[in-house]
């Protein structure tokens, strides 16, 4: 599944994943795009229009794709 910050335009962050959400956590591969710094925290929705907030790691840089990572999430809608 697809997740994005915006899906008007280019994205920020984006989140690839294989299983949905579980107990607050989401395995996921992060891609931070065109940003200068990722944010502590982004509000991601995917196709269906599901929207969640999810917790970045500290030490993932900007213009950079991350694999493996466990996110927190919080689902918001």
């Amino acid at each position: 599944m697809i997740w994005r910050d915006t899906w008007d335009g280019t994205p920020g962050v984006v989140v690839i994943t294989e299983q949905a959400e579980e107990d607050g956590q989401l395995d996921a591969v992060l891609l931070g795009l065109r940003l200068d710094t990722l944010p502590a925290t982004a509000h991601i929705t995917n196709e269906h229009g599901r929207a969640l907030r999810v917790h970045l790691p500290r030490d993932v840089d900007a213009f950079s794709l991350n694999t493996r990572i466990t996110l927190t999430v919080e689902v918001t809608t």
